[in-house]
C-alpha cells in the first residue's frame, strides 16, 4: 500500500510584478497569474479547512492511521506548495457545519448536496469506465465493449452518472443498481451479474489491494467521469485561486496518478535506479551495500505487512474482513473435523443502525459500529475470531 502523507509547504511565494493588474506566481508547473485581490486573500488566509471523504480509494480515503490519503490530497499539497497556503483536512459529512469548510476535496454532480458549495470549472480528474468480468466463469462469447453486453445483465453504482448513461444509449442492458463496490464484486463472485462496468481508477485499486484475484478487466465504454473541488460561494477570491492552480497542475498529473497505480510495472520502474544507486555503493565498499540491502529488506517486510492487513482487516473497525473470515473458518471446520470436535459461530446485527445513519450521521453510526467491534472483542478469547 502506498502510504503519503500531506506535507504542507511553508516557502514564500515567488511573486514578480507582471503588470498593474496582474502579479505573477513561479512554481514548478509554470507561471501562474494571480490579480492584487487574489494575492491579497492569500496573505490574509493562510489556512484553508478542506472536507475530505474517507472512504472513496484512492481518489481520498482515510485509513486507520487517521491520515487523509489519495489523488484529491495530492493536488491539495501541491496547491499548497504553490501558493503557500495551509490545506487543513476535515471529515467530509453531510450533516457538516457548512461554516466550518472552506472546499470540499472532491465532487462529481454538479447537483451538490451542499448547495452553498459550487463546482469548480476545471476538474483535476477525469477517469473513464470499464468492463469487469469474473473470469473464472466467464466461458461464453468474450466481452470487449459495451454491443457485447447486450440482453445481460451489469452491475453499476447507483448513485453515478453511469447508470444513466448506458440506460440512456444501451436500453438493451440489464442492469442492477448497487451501493457500493463489494456489493458489485460479490454479485460478480456468484455469477448473479455477467460484468460490472464503474470507475477504472476506484476498480483497478481494488482489485489489487483486495486481491480479487477472479476479476478481470475486458474493455472501456465510452463513457468517463470528471472529478473536481468546489468552494463555498461567498468565496470567490479561492475559487479563482484554486482553478488557476489546477489547471496548472494539469488535469490527470501523471506524477500524481502514477503514487496510485500499484501494479508490477508500477514497481519495475524503480529496478533501474536501484541498480545504479547500488553499482555507486559499491565504489563506496561492500559494507554500505551490505547496510543498504538490509534496509530495503526490511521496507519490503514492512510495506508486505502493511498491504497485508489493509487487505484482510476491515478499514473502520479494524476487524478481520470477509476474505480473512472465510480462511479462518475453513481452517477451524479442518480442525474440528480432524479432533472430532465442533465449531461456534455466533451471529450479532445491530438493531435499528440505519436510524443511527438517518438521524445522527454517518461520522456517529461509524463510531457506534467502532464501539461494538470493540466491546465484543474484549468479550472473547484471544484465539477466537470476531469479524
Amino acid at each position: 500500500m502506498l502510504i503519503f502523507l500531506i506535507a504542507l509547504s511553508v516557502m514564500l511565494i515567488p511573486v514578480g510584478i507582471k503588470s498593474e493588474d496582474s502579479l505573477k506566481v513561479n512554481s514548478k508547473y509554470g507561471d501562474i497569474q494571480l490579480t492584487p485581490n487574489e494575492l491579497a486573500w492569500i496573505k490574509e488566509h493562510p489556512e484553508v479547512r478542506v472536507a475530505v471523504k474517507h472512504g472513496w480509494m484512492p481518489i481520498e480515503f482515510k485509513l486507520e492511521s487517521d491520515q487523509h490519503r489519495g489523488i484529491s490530497v495530492d493536488y491539495l499539497h501541491a496547491l499548497g506548495t504553490i501558493f503557500n497556503i495551509r490545506f487543513i483536512p476535515i471529515d467530509y459529512s453531510e450533516s457538516m457545519s457548512i461554516s466550518s469548510v472552506d472546499v470540499i476535496s472532491g465532487v462529481v454532480s454538479s447537483n451538490l448536496k451542499h448547495s452553498e458549495f459550487k463546482k469548480q470549472p476545471y476538474p483535476f480528474l477525469n477517469v473513464p469506465f470499464a468492463i469487469y468480468v469474473n473470469k473464472k466463469l466467464n466461458d461464453g462469447p468474450e466481452v470487449t465493449s459495451m454491443s457485447d453486453l447486450d440482453d445481460k445483465r451489469v452491475a453499476v453504482f447507483k448513485n453515478g452518472p453511469i447508470a444513466k448513461e448506458i440506460a440512456n444509449n444501451y436500453p438493451n442492458i440489464k442492469l442492477l443498481h448497487v451501493d457500493i463496490a463489494d456489493e458489485a464484486f460479490e454479485e460478480l463472485r456468484l455469477g448473479r451479474v455477467d460484468a460490472y462496468v464503474g470507475n477504472q481508477i476506484i476498480i483497478d485499486y481494488h482489485i489489487v489491494v483486495h486481491r480479487l484475484n477472479f476479476v478481470e478487466k475486458m474493455g472501456m465504454t465510452p463513457f468517463s467521469t470528471d472529478v473536481s473541488m468546489a468552494v463555498r460561494g461567498d468565496l470567490p477570491e479561492l475559487a479563482s485561486i484554486l482553478d488557476k492552480g489546477l489547471q496548472a497542475i494539469g488535469k490527470n498529473n501523471q506524477e500524481i496518478l502514477e503514487k496510485w497505480q500499484i501494479t508490477d510495472s508500477h514497481y519495475s520502474r524503480w529496478l533501474i535506479p536501484i541498480i545504479i544507486i547500488t553499482s555507486l555503493f559499491l565504489l563506496v565498499g561492500l559494507i554500505g551495500v551490505f547496510k543498504l540491502k538490509q534496509t530495503l529488506r526490511r521496507q519490503r517486510v514492512e510495506a508486505k505487512k502493511t498491504i497485508w492487513h489493509q487487505a484482510n482487516y476491515d478499514y473502520l473497525t479494524d476487524l478481520p474482513n470477509r476474505h480473512l473470515l472465510d480462511t479462518r473458518l475453513t481452517q477451524a471446520m479442518e480442525k474440528a473435523d480432524e479432533s472430532l470436535s465442533s465449531v461456534g459461530i455466533l451471529f450479532i446485527d445491530l438493531d435499528n443502525f440505519k436510524q443511527v445513519n438517518d438521524t445522527a450521521g454517518h461520522s456517529i453510526g461509524d463510531k457506534l459500529i467502532k464501539e461494538a467491534a470493540g466491546r465484543i472483542t474484549h468479550c472473547v478469547r484471544s484465539y477466537d475470531t470476531v469479524a
